[in-house]
């Protein structure tokens, strides 16, 4: 049996559930909510997501999704070549040390959350977003065109990576700077009609924070 603890808005949750989407695995979901303090959260660092695989259990997302990779059958997510699979490990590097921030917490929350309180957006947070989200865009181009990864054969970076943009270009004006990028564009507009990224999309419709 699988379970799964998560936060329904976290674009790491999403990366984890997109994964079990894409083995065809079923699972347990508890939700838990890493912003509160009193919340019952078994991960050691009081973050999302954790999951448990009869009695193991693991955390941190690149560890979830390689383990996923390789103990349930299916095409597997690691390329051969020794190049392709850097790009993997360069794009999930990427994401969590230069993506994350930006796409989603100074561009995707900021303008989701005005949405939902009908409250002015924060101009000065999503513009300084949107700038290093320039950066973050033009480097994950590079990769793109290089066409090792991020090709439609779906790899780790594709899942670490699918949701974050996903996220981001919700707000219409990151959608056009994404358009800018042309490989980039194209492989999320591939991505972003694969089933296991439509299926566990995230409800935001009642987000109210």
């Amino acid at each position: 049996m699988i379970r799964l603890w998560g936060y329904k808005y976290s674009v790491y949750t999403w990366i984890v559930r997109m994964a079990l989407a894409e083995r065809g695995l079923t699972h347990d979901w508890t939700e838990v909510n890493p912003f509160d303090p009193a919340s019952d959260n078994p991960h050691p660092f009081g973050r999302v997501p954790m999951l448990a695989h009869g009695d193991l259990r693991l955390f941190e997302v690149s560890a979830i999704t390689t383990y996923l990779d390789r103990a349930f059958p299916g095409d597997s997510w690691t390329p051969d070549a020794p190049l392709a699979q850097a790009r993997v490990a360069q794009v999930i590097g990427i994401v969590d040390s230069y993506g994350y921030w930006p796409l989603v917490r100074e561009v995707f929350a900021p303008v989701l959350s005005a949405q939902a309180e009908g409250r002015a957006l924060d101009e000065a947070l999503v513009a300084k977003g949107m700038a290093t989200s320039r950066t973050v865009l033009a480097a994950l181009e590079g990769i793109a065109a290089e066409g090792h990864v991020l090709t439609g054969e779906l790899t780790r970076a594709d899942l670490h990576l699918a949701p974050m943009i996903s996220y981001f270009a919700i707000h219409p004006a990151a959608a056009q700077m994404l358009a800018e990028f042309p490989r980039l564009n194209e492989w999320f507009e591939e991505i972003g009609r694969r089933p296991s990224c439509v299926s566990t999309f995230p409800d935001l419709t009642l987000r109210s924070e």
